[in-house]
């Protein structure tokens, strides 16, 4: 005996197929979408960690470098929701850690500066010297502007031009960076201090 197909059994068929395949789709970028994210805003943060994090910030960063391994495991299995779930859970704790950081930066950034200016005052009057002090303080007042309003990566990046302005007012004195701020230096040219 011969199955009949009903017009409405192929087009309820159909009609499911064509809403399905689109949401698997979706899944599937977005998940590779947010796998990139992820991967891209990975080595910033790692910069930061290894150059002024404490145990709790580079506890954090090896449990987020655990994630990004385990939702990339997740996409190539083709299980894309837990992988936009792992993946969320990274930027939630991305965030977190960006929040600590943000806040030691802008301390240290805040004391490098006034031991600087301390130290070198007598320069004030040397060509540039006068401007690179108010550029490095008016970047630390735009950190704390910016952490304020929950941008504790436009605060670290502002932090780092800070401490650029600060530490450059020893070029324009004609005397060597101390050893205590070659950290900054790397961090603020994106590289971890001693490699």
């Amino acid at each position: 005996m011969k199955r009949k197909l009903f017009p409405g059994t192929i087009i309820a068929f159909a009609v499911a197929l064509f809403f399905t395949v689109p949401l698997l789709s979706s899944d599937t970028s977005d998940a590779e979408a947010l796998r990139e994210r992820c991967e891209k805003e990975f080595k910033p943060i790692e910069v930061s960690v290894a150059n002024f994090g404490d145990p709790s910030d580079k506890s954090g960063l090896q449990e987020g470098a655990k994630k990004l391994k385990l939702g990339k495991l997740k996409i190539t299995q083709s299980k894309y929701t837990e992988a936009i779930d792992i993946y969320n859970g990274y930027l939630k704790l991305q965030w977190g850690i960006y929040v600590s950081l943000a806040k030691k930066y802008i301390e240290r950034t805040r004391t490098i500066n006034d031991e600087i200016a301390e130290e070198l005052v007598d320069a004030i009057d040397k060509p540039k010297v006068d401007d690179y002090f108010k550029l490095a303080y008016r970047n630390l007042e735009d950190a704390k502007k910016a952490f304020a309003n929950d941008n504790p990566v436009l605060a670290i990046n502002a932090c780092r031009r800070s401490k650029q302005y600060s530490i450059g007012v020893y070029g324009l004195v004609g005397k060597p960076v101390p050893d205590k701020y070659k950290a900054d230096l790397a961090d603020a040219g994106g590289g971890i201090a001693g490699k």
